[in-house]
């Protein structure tokens, strides 16, 4: 009954919440009811932290792209998609952890779940982050796996900004939950509570890095001959030079949380 009462309560927020974010135009309509059905879910499965990280997630994504906008002239011409959160990228950050949720139902006791879904929330920080700030670096980044200099904002680029972003990203998460954790239940807390969130975190991104430049599809613009993750490019067809046409830059994320997943559930 309490679980029942909890997916109300979820439904009932998000919808609220979500019906605010679509009008201010950081979500679709898919992203929306997406959002509505994360958050039911989220609050009938998970424990309540998972709403405030996840919240704290999407608020500092929101946060750094408002600050980016306003601060620099930059525009990502490379990129698929903008700030705005459809159904597919609410999922590809979320499902990872609705997924732990899930499965804490049926084996509670055999993993410590709560460690696991903040470091899958760690993850999406790190590269959010990672992605958002790395677009301000002055120097282009280096492709992960050749090491080569790739165009700003092309998946599987690195820089030091934005491994410092990340880093940030998943600081963020990881020590809000760890002082939870802290404040609340000082008996349970042990350095590993903040310590493996965090790094796993920063692991997921170095993750995300490697498959996107591994798997994602990219292609060159006929037009300009440049290379982009968008389909069309100066209102032309691309052609596909890289990676597999139906692996994207939300199919990327959703591998990586699946991948972190399995490596936490093995440490």
């Amino acid at each position: 009954m309490i679980t029942v009462y909890l997916a109300c309560g979820g439904l009932i927020f998000t919808a609220l919440l979500g019906f605010v974010l679509f009008i201010a135009h950081y979500l679709t309509f898919s992203g929306y009811l997406a959002f509505i059905f994360l958050g039911t879910f989220l609050a009938a499965l998970t424990p309540p932290f998972v709403w405030l990280l996840l919240g704290l997630f999407f608020g500092s994504a929101i946060f750094i792209h408002a600050i980016k906008k306003v601060a620099s002239n930059q525009f990502d011409t490379i990129g698929k998609k903008g700030a705005k959160r459809d159904a597919k990228q609410l999922l590809a950050n979320s499902l990872p952890v609705l997924v732990a949720g899930l499965l804490a139902q049926f084996f509670p006791a055999t993993f410590n779940w709560s460690e696991i879904m903040t470091a899958l929330i760690a993850v999406s920080s790190a590269d959010t982050w990672a992605s958002e700030i790395g677009m301000l670096a002055k120097g282009d980044p280096y492709n992960i796996l050749t090491l080569k200099k790739v165009a700003t904002g092309l998946s599987g680029g690195v820089s030091l900004l934005g491994t410092f972003a990340a880093i940030g990203g998943s600081f963020l998460i990881a020590a809000t939950y760890a002082g939870g954790i802290f404040l609340f239940t000082p008996i349970s807390f042990q350095p590993a509570t903040f310590w493996q969130p965090f790094l796993l975190g920063v692991l997921g991104m170095f993750v995300d890095s490697l498959l996107g430049s591994a798997l994602q599809s990219k292609y060159r613009c006929v037009v300009c001959h440049q290379i982009t993750e968008q389909e069309y490019h100066h209102n032309k067809p691309c052609q596909l030079v890289h990676g597999l046409k139906f692996i994207d830059n939300d199919i990327v994320n959703l591998l990586t949380g699946f991948t972190v997943l399995v490596i936490t559930m093995f440490i």
